[in-house]
């Protein structure tokens, strides 16, 4: 049975590949089959009037050739005007394949409306590996290879028929043992594919995990801050070996099986020889039958290998069952997606405010074994407006969850307006939510406000931004509403986190205009600076009238406004109450909200091209030398397979003359060549492929190295950088994919000399088609200039593809969407900019495929011309048949190399621009001067800052202009001003990630460009509110902090009681050694202030730093932990202070402000004010005028 199963499962997944590209194009698709079918009765046609042709030439029969020949030449003609036409129709199916899959993957990822499937970590797992794998050379290839492996099986099937009224029983059995060939080799490649793609396990997504790490722009700041460059690296490349040796192992067990399916067929095609030369000996079959019957038996490899293309539809139909599967796993259809491609968002229906009621609700993680919530029982009549509050981890984002109907309870219900929102549709589309880690867009700014609205109404988005006090962003904006939000593209431009929280505001105040009828707002004023949180509540309440408002704060300011306040602690509710009622000293909420009030102390001769070649050639050696030989076997098979028209034409003369011993010897020759071809093959692929994946890998490891090491983040903010590198870094296996196009490469030019060799053996005359096909690579410039511009032309639109996708597979981004509704419209637009990235490049191949049908034409214009002077010659006596088999033979080869020539300018081109890439980026790194001084052990004058300026990328405007400041050695330095003042730019200078426009930075009179980078950030500390989570054991992702002494136990727990994190390690299940993150085997998931305070604690590992920077640290705590953290802060500053260092405070929270030494208002990049907290107020400025508006908000 399980026999069975293999053998019906290639047919299954052949099925559900058709299917998939009918549904995606089934006019393209159509076409497609048409002209395929076409050009395989053109194929057939071919082969026997080849037969007729060669039998009239025998019989001088001279009206006869020459009809015949007539035909041939038509044929030969005909056939590339149906390729070309192919090449286009197969074009535009592949783009629209792509959309219909990618639609697929992002309906997995936003379907159902919960999101436990995606912290699921086998199925996160495994999908994240789809995503990765439709992204792969491989996938398109594999689209493109389905008309390429039809059209041969079809000219297969031609054959079949033509032989099956000689001896219906031989050609079966050929065919049979072909097609069992191709079941074993496809099956074999397809089974170590799917256990990739169904079960990659914790090592194979920990590596793309790490090299995602790496490469991104979101995790460049802390890799280089805490030097973690090589440990990541390291880790990244164990992981990856981890993964593949296994797989690499099992590859070996089953190429056995595809050698012996080898021998069964050369078995089979040489009693099929056999028989023809004995029918030949005793006449039974006239020549013109032989040469077809010979011509039809060699056919029928079509059925077999067809080289690169099968294993490419192998991958793809991999990938698609994978794909499949997942769909299957959340009831979905097949290959179905469950709403029309051009679905919209379904509308909000305005109906006033909703109720809310959860009664004895119980939720526990997977994986844990405490609940998060416990019996809450909560309701919320419509209308009001409540605050819920507790400290990190009490279940607060839970609830939340649990209200949009992303969860669903273990016990009790959640109903609004008495339905079930984790089952009823209408339900959710009651309820809007901001995240405190929203998704962050790459679209236009009005694309990111309109996702919330679920409508393009001008007026009401135009409103939800001002309400959300974007007003100001949009005039700073180039492009105002058309403006790109991420400097990653073209006129696009990066934001701050505040102004980043504004646009999300404004997102779920459009929903609210659009008719929900729940506000939730999970700490909405976390990254705004004092002015707009004054601003946002000054109109709180009238923004939300008429809307049941649920506010999730730490903020006293915040939790004030509501009509009543909900405690939560111990996985419960413990109080419930007003403002006024919960006031009373020894209430949780007077203890919870009060702790802010205190005040503390603080103590960067070859063309790169070739170089890159040479380099990727050297490389495969180094890295495996026995594999590298091995991949050289599939060439060997092509020149072999290139002397098959010799022993066909010594075949054909031997049937003319009868000689049985002749045509034996001639097909053991052919039969031997070709099974010889086959098992080379075989052997060379599983070489090939291993070889692939070993060197892409070397490579993307290098790719991730050096994009880390480069020691600035201007490039990784550059979209001309970005563009041009990338496939290397969005894509892995790109320089695997290039060792492929050499040895591709190597095959065809062995392949071509010895047809070359064979043809002017023959027939010198038939040397004149070399030089009509040598045009071909003339004209090779046009075709290379196409595709690097569609290259160029598509790259901003794959990367933005990319984003998109990812957005919809993570399980952060998918809570947005789903409370939102906006998941029809997000597939909308990954469809477009699928569209977008790939219409240039179709654009490209069907102008390639018009000039490749010119130069054809010419080529069998030209090849008939030769073939009627050899076949006058032939009716003349003075060529043999045997020439004019052979003549006839090569022409096809002839052709096929001049196709293949061209293919291998383009394809080489192609890896040279990309082997130029990484050599660009070697160099580029290589050539970033940066400083080679030692930074001093301590400071003595401290930094001063002098005419510092600074201009992001092609910005028109300064983000800071004109800086002079002094920050003293043992001072605490605080940084206020509003969201885009420049602070965290100016954070950035400091830490060496910037270098300054104009200006300079001096360290204890040290230039700081004159520093070693690398030994200035060692002695650099701090947290940061855009800290990276980093999914490892609990103490690597806190002893990132200081790599060399990860593995410090001690260091670790002191860093954890510094970061006040301790308690959160001791209740994990392993404490230190605890997988941290819900997509790992025995992962376990934390809040966002949970992982804030492991990220804080991470900042703590070094014990003496000169420069402490503190940087909204604790925008995601609670006021106890809050409170306790500073106590911590305190003496980390006092203890720098003491060894010569300045810490840096970027902060909003004036209550930590005043106790620093030194408070900087920056305002527009400018030093507005400067001096200690008294000092300010007394001069009624900016400062002053901040101060006032926050303690206003605590009255």
């Amino acid at each position: 049975m399980r026999l069975l199963n293999r053998w019906t499962d290639g047919p299954r997944r052949y099925l559900q590949h058709a299917r998939v590209l009918w549904r995606a194009a089934p006019g393209w698709s159509t076409l497609a089959l048409a002209l395929t079918v076409l050009e395989a009765v053109v194929r057939t046609g071919l082969m026997i009037a080849i037969g007729l042709f060669v039998g009239s030439l025998s019989e001088s029969a001279t009206y006869a050739t020459w009809q015949w020949f007539l035909l041939i030449a038509a044929l030969l003609v005909v056939g590339p005007l149906l390729q070309a036409c192919l090449s286009a129709a197969t074009a535009r199916s592949s783009v629209a394949y792509l959309r219909y899959v990618s639609d697929l993957v992002a309906e997995v990822g936003l379907h159902p409306h919960g999101i436990e499937h995606l912290e699921a970590p086998d199925f996160a797992g495994c999908l994240r590996t789809v995503v990765t794998a439709t992204r792969d050379w491989s996938f398109v290839t594999g689209v493109d290879a389905t008309w390429s492996i039809i059209g041969p099986r079809l000219a297969g099937t031609g054959a079949l028929a033509v032989l099956v009224p000689w001896r219906w029983w031989v050609p079966l059995l050929v065919a049979a043992s072909f097609f069992a060939l191709s079941k074993v080799f496809t099956g074999w490649i397809s089974l170590a594919f799917d256990k990739l793609l169904t079960s990659p396990g914790d090592s194979r997504r920990r590596a793309t995990y790490l090299r995602g790490l790496l490469t991104q722009t979101e995790s460049a700041k802390e890799i280089r801050l805490f030097g973690l460059t090589d440990w990541l690296t390291d880790v990244y490349r164990a992981s990856w070996f981890d993964a593949m040796t296994p797989l690499w192992r099992e590859r070996r067990r089953g190429l056995g099986p595809v050698l012996l399916t080898c021998l069964v067929m050369a078995l089979m095609v040489g009693g099929a020889f056999a028989l023809i030369a004995y029918d030949v000996s005793t006449g039974a079959i006239s020549l013109a039958a032989t040469v077809t019957m010979v011509q039809a038996i060699l056919r029928l490899q079509n059925f077999g290998l067809l080289g690169d293309v099968s294993t490419a539809l192998a991958r793809n139909t991999s990938t698609l069952q994978a794909l499949v599967g997942l769909r299957h796993d959340l009831g979905l259809p097949a290959v179905a997606p469950v709403r029309p491609a051009g679905s919209v968002s379904p509308q909000r229906r305005p109906a006033g405010a909703a109720e809310v009621h959860l009664d004895a609700v119980t939720f526990t993680y997977q994986g844990s074994t405490e609940p998060a919530v416990k019996q809450v029982t909560l309701h919320i009549p419509a209308g009001q407006s409540i605050a819920v509050v507790g400290a990190n981890g009490a279940g607060k984002s839970t609830i939340i969850k649990l209200l949009c109907g992303l969860y669903t309870p273990a016990e009790g219900t959640v109903l609004v307006d008495d339905a079930d929102p984790a089952v009823d549709e209408a339900a959710r589309r009651r309820v809007a939510v901001i995240f405190q880690d929203f998704a962050r867009y790459h679209l236009s700014l009005r694309d990111n406000v309109v996702l919330g609205a679920g409508s393009a109404d001008h007026p009401l988005v135009e409103q939800a931004l001002t309400d959300a006090g974007g007003a100001v962003l949009l005039e700073r904006l180039d492009r105002g509403w058309d403006t790109v939000l991420s400097a990653e593209y073209d006129s696009g431009t990066d934001l701050s986190g505040g102004q980043w929280q504004r646009v999300a505001l404004a997102r779920a105040l459009a929903a609210v205009a659009g008719g929900a009828g729940v506000l939730v707002l999970d700490e909405p004023t976390a990254a705004l600076d004092v002015r707009s949180e004054a601003a946002l509540f000054e109109r709180f309440l009238e923004v939300t009238r008429g809307v049941t408002t649920i506010l999730v704060s730490h903020r006293l300011s915040s939790v004030r406004h509501a009509d009543r306040i909900v405690v939560l602690a111990g996985s419960g509710i413990v109080e419930d109450g007003s403002h006024e009622e919960l006031l009373g000293p020894r209430r949780a909420l007077c203890r919870a909200l009060h702790a802010p009030g205190a005040s503390f102390r603080f103590g960067a001769p070859m063309s790169p091209a070739l170089r890159g070649m040479a380099l990727v050639l050297t490389t495969t050696v180094r890295t495996s030398p026995a594999q590298s030989l091995l991949c050289l076997l599939e060439t060997l098979g092509k020149v072999l397979a290139a002397l098959s028209p010799l022993y066909v034409g010594i075949f054909a003369d031997a049937a003319v003359h009868r000689n049985l011993d002749r045509m034996l010897l001639a097909a053991i020759a052919l039969v031997g060549s070709t099974a010889a071809n086959t098992a080379l093959q075989a052997v060379g692929v599983n070489a090939r492929v291993r070889q692939m994946e070993l060197l892409g890998h070397v490579f993307d490891a290098q790719v991730a190295e050096l994009t880390a090491r480069i020691p600035t983040l201007d490039h990784l903010e550059s979209a001309r950088y970005l563009d041009k590198l990338q496939i290397l870094r969005d894509n892995e296996n790109v320089l695997g994919g290039a060792l492929n196009t050499m040895i591709n490469t190597l095959n065809t030019l062995a392949f071509a000399i010895s047809v070359l060799l064979v043809a002017v053996t023959a027939d010198w005359r038939l040397s004149i088609l070399i030089a009509v096909g040598a045009t071909r690579l003339v004209t090779a410039r046009w075709s290379l200039r196409w595709d690097k511009a569609a290259e160029e032309a598509s790259a901003s639109s794959g990367r933005l593809t990319r984003h998109l996708i990812e957005l919809t597979t993570s399980p952060t981004a998918g809570a947005e969407t789903r409370v939102f509704g906006h998941q029809y419209e997000l597939r909308r637009q990954i469809r477009r900019a699928i569209t977008a990235w790939r219409r240039p490049i179709m654009h490209a191949t069907s102008r390639k495929a018009v000039l490749a049908a010119g130069h054809t034409v010419l080529f069998f214009v030209t090849a008939s011309a030769v073939l009627a002077w050899i076949t006058q010659d032939a009716l003349a006596g003075t060529v043999s048949i045997q020439s004019v088999v052979v003549a006839v033979a090569v022409l096809q080869s002839l052709q096929t190399v001049s196709s293949s020539f061209a293919g291998v300018v383009g394809g080489i081109t192609k890896v040279g621009r990309n082997c130029a890439r990484f050599i660009w980026l070697r160099d580029h790194a290589a050539g970033i001067s940066t400083g080679r001084e030692t930074p001093p052990s301590r400071l003595s004058d401290g930094i001063r800052i002098e005419h510092l300026s600074y201009r992001y990328g092609d910005s028109q405007r300064d983000s800071l202009t004109d800086v002079d400041l002094h920050l003293p050695t043992g001072a605490v330095v605080a940084i206020v001003g509003e969201n885009g003042a420049g602070k965290s730019t100016l954070v950035k200078l400091l830490s060496g990630l910037y270098r300054p426009t104009e200006g300079r930075i001096l360290v204890d009179g040290q230039d700081l460009s004159a520093l070693d980078p690398v030994a200035w950030r060692s002695r650099l500390a701090g947290a940061f509110q855009d800290h990276v989570r980093f999914e490892f054991t609990a103490q690597q992702s806190v002893g990132a902090g200081d790599v060399a002494v990860l593995d410090d136990r001690q260091r670790v727990h002191q860093a954890l009681r510094d970061g006040t994190a301790e308690e959160i390690v001791a209740a994990l299940p392993s404490e230190l050694d605890t997988q941290l993150g819900t997509a790992w085997t025995g992962g376990v998931g934390l809040s966002g202030g949970q992982w804030q305070r492991i990220a804080i604690a991470r900042g703590m590992m070094r014990r003496a730093p000169l420069l402490l920077i503190l940087d909204e640290p604790t925008s995601a705590l609670d006021p106890v932990a809050e409170h306790a953290l500073f106590e911590r802060y305190a003496a980390a500053s006092r203890r720098t202070g003491r060894r010569g260092g300045v810490t840096v405070l970027v902060t909003h929270r004036f209550s930590t402000v005043a106790a620093a030494d030194l408070i900087v208002v920056l305002d527009q990049g400018r030093v507005v004010e400067y001096g200690s907290h008294t000092e300010l107020l007394a001069g009624q400025g900016q400062y002053a005028d901040l101060y006032e508006l926050q303690n206003r908000g605590y009255r």
